[in-house]
């Protein structure tokens, strides 16, 4: 699960169930185990799942109150972090940019400094800052320890690639989106973008190869006649 805006998405029933058991569980040690070592963790539970929920109030108050009883947390890279998201969704710019001075990218492990770039290109969302988005988001993706969150962030590079109009850009991100697709089934719809682009930048050659590529493993007549029909189309580009 990614951390930022990707929280609007809706959850499934099996990770809200997940995310209630964990709140109820951390709600049992903060309750009845208040002095227990663990009391810390159970406020990051508390704080991350609620955020999860998009229960923002209610993450906004775990993560205050974990730094005011632990100031020295170890979770107090990931707290300023996912409290930047906060502050950005409910239009804190002025918190978010204060919040920001106290987070140290030197002092971030890998995992912290994936989201720190997430949440930084997501400030720039708010300004429409093309470039910074994707210089942010390109440094997020090093971070990236698995093939879920590289799609994710190749996803978000497309979004703005395309808002932009960079054809270029937007080719390179879908056959991107494409290798980490943990399902390794053809989007349909991100292919036909794929050939749409690739026409449009006169790579005809490309789009026929790839076509002629398919078609070789196509294996419903759908398939095949819609690789056939873009074999016939490349052909017609290229004459």
């Amino acid at each position: 699960m990614q951390t930022g805006n990707k929280s609007d998405n809706n959850l499934t029933a099996q990770v809200e169930g997940l995310l209630d058991i964990a709140i109820i569980n951390a709600l049992v040690i903060e309750k009845d185990f208040y002095q227990t070592k663990y009391l810390d963790d159970a406020y990051y539970i508390l704080g991350m799942s609620s955020f999860y929920k998009n229960r923002i109030t209610a993450a906004e108050y775990y993560f205050r109150t974990l730094i005011d009883i632990f100031p020295n947390t170890s979770y107090l890279n990931n707290v300023n972090i996912q409290m930047g998201f906060i502050e950005l969704k409910i239009g804190k710019i002025n918190d978010f940019e204060k919040r920001i001075d106290f987070i140290l990218i030197k002092d971030l492990n890998n995992e912290e400094k994936y989201n720190y770039y997430n949440l930084i290109a997501y400030y720039y969302e708010y300004y429409n800052d093309y470039n910074n988005i994707n210089e942010n988001y390109l440094k997020a993706v090093e971070y990236a320890d698995s093939k879920q969150k590289r799609f994710y962030i190749y996803n978000k590079l497309l979004e703005f690639s395309e808002s932009s109009n960079n054809i270029l850009n937007s080719v390179n991100y879908i056959e991107k989106i494409q290798d980490n697709n943990i399902s390794n089934s053809i989007d349909r719809d991100l292919l036909i973008k794929w050939i749409k682009y690739h026409h449009i930048l006169n790579n005809h050659n490309d789009v026929l190869d790839k076509m002629k590529l398919y078609l070789e493993d196509a294996r419903t007549l759908k398939d095949k006649l819609f690789y056939s029909i873009g074999i016939a189309r490349a052909n017609i580009y290229m004459k």
